[in-house]
C-alpha cells in the first residue's frame, strides 16, 4: 500500500512537472521504457475512458482499483476491533487489486511475489500439518457474566501442543463459517481437557455484531455443548523455555488466559523451575473468581506465589478478598514488584494483558537498575491482533 500510494504521489509529482517529453529518436522499448505523462484525469477514481487512440486502459482500471484499495488497507484497519467483518470482508480487495497490478505493469511481480510466496509457504505449511480439525465439545457456557469458557477433547490427542501459552484459530460454523479467530489456549499441555476462554468485546460498530458478542449470545440461549461445531486450527506458537530457576507472570484482564496455561504447567512439573510468581491485575474481581478453581493444583510441589490487584470500583479501600486470597484494590506497582523478584536472582518475567499494563511493564524494566535489567529476561505478549 505504501509503494501505490508512492507511486501515485510521483505520477502527480510528474504531471504537474512539466510538458510531455518526446519519444527519443529510433526509440522502440526493447532497451527501455518510455512513460507516457498523461492527463490529470487519470488519477481520479472510476475513470472507464481514455482519450487517444490505442490509450492505455489499465490506467483507469488501475486508479478505480486503487482509490478503493486505498480505503480497505488504508483507513478500515483502524476500525478492526470495532466492527471485524468489515476488516475481513475488506481485505477480499486483494483479489481484485493483485490481478490488476499484474495487468498494469509487466515488472509488478517483483513486488507481488514476495508476498505471494509467502502466503502459499503458509497455507502450504497449515496443510502439511493437519489443517483445522473438528474437536469434540465437552462444555461450553458462560461464566462471569461476559466469559465465553469453551472446553474440549483432541480427536488424535494433543501431541501437537508441546508448550504452554500456545493459541489456537477458532470457528464455529453457528457463529460464522468464514470467521476464524486467534484466542490462547488457558489449560496446561498435561491437562486432560483444553479450555479456552474467550471475553465479549465490549467495543461494538454498527451493523452485525462482533464475533465475540454472538458466541456469548449464543451460549448464553442454552446451546447444548455436544451440539456445538468446534473447529480448531492450531495449535500454534513457540516453546517456551526456563532456562532460570525464577518465571515472574504479569497478566491483565482476559490476559491470564496465557499465563493460566503457563502456571499450570510450572505446577505439574516442578523440575522447570525453583520459584514462580503471578502478579494478576483485573477491573473486576469476577475474573478472579472464573480461573480460582484452577490456577492453583493443591497437591503440587511448586506452589506460585499470587498477587492479585482490583483496579475497578469494587473493592473497598481496604481490599476485599476472593476465593484467591486477598485482592489489593490499586494498580500494581510494577518497578517495585520486579526489583523484590529480581533481587532474590536471576528472573524470566511473561507479561500479557492490555496497552497500558504492557506499556507500564516496559517502562518498569527500563527504569530497573543496570545490575537488576542484566538479571531480567522479559517478554511481552500481546492478545490484540
Amino acid at each position: 500500500m505504501f509503494l501505490s500510494v508512492l507511486h501515485a504521489v510521483l505520477f502527480i509529482a510528474r504531471w504537474l512537472s512539466g510538458p510531455q517529453a518526446p519519444i527519443p529518436p529510433g526509440f522502440n522499448g526493447k532497451f527501455g521504457v518510455h512513460v507516457r505523462k498523461g492527463i490529470w484525469a487519470d488519477a481520479l477514481p472510476f475513470r472507464l475512458w481514455w482519450q487517444e487512440a490505442g490509450g492505455d486502459y489499465t490506467i483507469p482500471l488501475m486508479t478505480t482499483v486503487f482509490w478503493v484499495a486505498l480505503v480497505c488497507f488504508g483507513v478500515l484497519p483502524w476500525f478492526r476491533r470495532r466492527h471485524y467483518r468489515w476488516f475481513w470482508l475488506a481485505h477480499s480487495a486483494y483479489m481484485v487489486l493483485i490481478p490488476t497490478v499484474l495487468l498494469h505493469a509487466d515488472g509488478a511481480y517483483f513486488f507481488v511475489a514476495p508476498g505471494a510466496v509467502l502466503w502459499l509457504v503458509d497455507i502450504v505449511a497449515r496443510t502439511a500439518r493437519g489443517g483445522a480439525e473438528q474437536v469434540e465439545t465437552v462444555s461450553a457456557a458462560v461464566v462471569g457474566g461476559t466469559v465465553c469458557q469453551l472446553r474440549f477433547r483432541w480427536p488424535g490427542g494433543r501431541v501437537r501442543e508441546h508448550s504452554p501459552a500456545m493459541f489456537c484459530r477458532v470457528n464455529l460454523p453457528q457463529v460464522s463459517s468464514v470467521e476464524w479467530h486467534p484466542f490462547s489456549l488457558s489449560s496446561s499441555p498435561l491437562d486432560n481437557e483444553c479450555t479456552l476462554h474467550v471475553q465479549r468485546s465490549e467495543l461494538q460498530g454498527p451493523g452485525m455484531p462482533s464475533w465475540t458478542r454472538r458466541l456469548h449470545a449464543l451460549l448464553g440461549s442454552g446451546a447444548p455443548a455436544h451440539e456445538l461445531v468446534l473447529q480448531i486450527d492450531g495449535p500454534y506458537g513457540a516453546p517456551l523455555s526456563f532456562e532460570c530457576a525464577r518465571v515472574l507472570l504479569i497478566a491483565g484482564g482476559i490476559g491470564i488466559t496465557p499465563m493460566h496455561s503457563t502456571i499450570r504447567y510450572l505446577q505439574q512439573c516442578p523440575e522447570a523451575v525453583q520459584h514462580a510468581r503471578l502478579v494478576w491485575s483485573s477491573r473486576s474481581l469476577d475474573m478472579f473468581e472464573i480461573f480460582s478453581p484452577t490456577v492453583l493444583i493443591p497437591d503440587a510441589i511448586l506452589q506460585p506465589k499470587l498477587s492479585l490487584f482490583c483496579t475497578g470500583p469494587e473493592p473497598t479501600s481496604h481490599g476485599r478478598e476472593c476465593s484467591l486470597g486477598d485482592v489489593t484494590p490499586s494498580r500494581p506497582d510494577l518497578l517495585a514488584i520486579l526489583s523484590e523478584e529480581l533481587e532474590q536472582g536471576p528472573t524470566v518475567v511473561y507479561a500479557c494483558g492490555p496497552a497500558s499494563l504492557m506499556q507500564a511493564a516496559k517502562l518498569a524494566v527500563s527504569r530497573l537498575p543496570r545490575e537488576l535489567q542484566r538479571r531480567c529476561e522479559f517478554y511481552d505478549w500481546s492478545f490484540v491482533l
